[in-house]
């Protein structure tokens, strides 16, 4: 179920389009940062098919600016990226691809199999750390590496703000505080 919301625009008299502007430039702001510390987490991945990995990205006085999970599976894998400006979202980008049969087999009998990509970005003003703006585009493709190159040409198209945007803030809150590979066992591994 997708939501209609105009959040931003309605909330102290500030567009989405400006408060997205902003939320680009804190954004390129983090990326460029080369001062901040990686610290990685992994779940016990050489035992199980399921795996996560967490990266914290922090400035030298501790700060977290950046916070990167990867989840992998059988079928595929998936990246989740939060920044946060003051300790607060501000922004989510999700980068998911899986593989799935096609229903059509080769000349010697065997399966084929589709890749499917998808990227989404999801814009939270940090003030309340609300969902303003969500885009996302996919792809399916018969070869893994052709993947990629489609996703760069497919433009981002407005998506409705849905469960998954208002699920991220507290997701995050959650993986925020996860600080061992023990912690990050415990957070994949519960019921």
């Amino acid at each position: 179920m997708a939501i209609n919301v105009s959040h931003g625009e309605a909330k102290r008299g500030v567009k989405v389009s400006e408060k997205v502007a902003e939320i680009r430039t804190w954004y390129n702001e983090i990326q460029n940062d080369k001062s901040l510390k990686a610290v990685t987490y992994k779940t016990n991945e050489d035992q199980d098919p399921h795996s996560a990995k967490i990266t914290r990205y922090e400035t030298p006085g501790g700060v977290l600016k950046k916070l990167h999970v990867i989840y992998g599976g059988e079928h595929g894998v998936e990246g989740v990226t939060y920044y946060y400006l003051k300790g607060k979202l501000f922004f989510v980008y999700v980068a998911h691809e899986a593989w799935r049969f096609s229903g059509e087999t080769k000349a010697d009998g065997q399966s084929t199999t589709v890749t499917i990509g998808a990227q989404y970005r999801y814009y939270y003003d940090p003030s309340d750390e609300k969902c303003i703006r969500a885009l996302g585009k996919t792809v399916t493709a018969k070869e893994e590496q052709d993947v990629a190159k489609l996703l760069k040409k497919a433009g981002n198209k407005p998506i409705g703000i849905d469960e998954t945007a208002l699920k991220h803030p507290k997701d995050s809150k959650k993986l925020v505080a996860i600080k061992s590979n023990a912690e990050l066992d415990t957070y994949f591994n519960q019921p």
